[in-house]
């Protein structure tokens, strides 16, 4: 509308698995060739699944070159090639490929403006496919945030049913020694159902008089780095919810996740093991 031209699209440009360019269209004209456009719930004109991949075409010189595309005589242009089938004649075609960050990530094609189309059209429209350029930018950074945040749930999802699997309790408090994680083999060993531990001190699960010189182990850890137990396997008591004393292996190792520090500890009931 902005150059009153008949047909129009915005591609978006995307590679094959050698590099090749090619376009996928993102909106396009409704035009005769296929009827109307497929419209979206919202009642928005949807692209169809359109892409453009004859780079000996008038598109294709603009995604080859980079640089725009002036036709008004499409008929003596051998590139005219590469159309839909039954798609409507051309009487002149301006293709402009648009940038981010020096990266081509697109391409708005316009055709049948009366009179043509000339470099005074091309300026007129540059702001036109900037606003388009960034607009895909972010469309992508959105598409791969979520790509990274659906790894982020599988991983944590595996690492949840790992955890709820193990053989040994996995504990993990923060800095404070306030429990985050208690999985099943935990709560099998020392009594306690998750939603009794997690928020409250790992202390609880001590027996005098560990139980009392616990955060002063890490306090001391956290101002000097000294560390008595974290990265060494040690043989400690723990304390059972019914009040039950028994021997355990314990390992402790340190993560840290930004700012935050957390520690895991990995328990076993070695009660069996001492007995025999």
């Amino acid at each position: 509308a902005l150059t009153d031209s008949e047909l129009g699209f915005i591609g978006e440009v995307l590679f094959k698995e050698d590099r090749a360019p090619y376009l996928k269209a993102r909106a396009i004209t409704d035009v005769v060739w296929g009827g109307p456009a497929p419209r979206a719930a919202d009642g928005e004109r949807a692209a169809p699944a359109m892409e453009f991949v004859n780079l000996k075409s008038l598109y294709g010189a603009a995604l080859t070159s980079g640089k725009p595309v002036i036709v008004n005589d499409p008929g003596r242009d051998p590139r005219r090639c590469g159309l839909p089938t039954g798609h409507p004649p051309l009487n002149a075609f301006l293709g402009i490929p648009f940038f981010l960050s020096e990266e081509m990530v697109g391409m708005v094609g316009i055709a049948n403006r009366p009179g043509g189309y000339d470099e005074g059209v091309v300026e007129f429209l540059n702001p036109l496919c900037a606003t388009i350029a960034r607009l895909i930018g972010e469309i992508r950074s959105e598409a791969q945030r979520q790509a990274a945040e659906r790894a982020l749930h599988a991983a944590a999802a595996r690492m949840h049913a790992m955890l709820d699997n193990a053989v040994d309790g996995v504990i993990a408090i923060d800095e404070r020694g306030i429990v985050e994680s208690f999985n099943p083999a935990a709560a099998r060993i020392f009594g306690y159902a998750a939603g009794e531990v997690v928020g409250r001190n790992v202390n609880m699960l001590m027996p005098e008089p560990i139980r009392q010189q616990h955060d002063g182990y890490i306090s001391n850890y956290l101002a000097t780095g000294k560390a008595h137990i974290i990265g060494i396997g040690r043989e400690i008591m723990g304390l059972r919810k019914d009040g039950s004393q028994f021997p355990l292996d314990l390992g402790i190792s340190e993560l840290k996740f930004g700012n935050k520090l957390l520690f895991t500890g990995f328990v076993r009931d070695i009660t069996a093991r001492k007995k025999a």
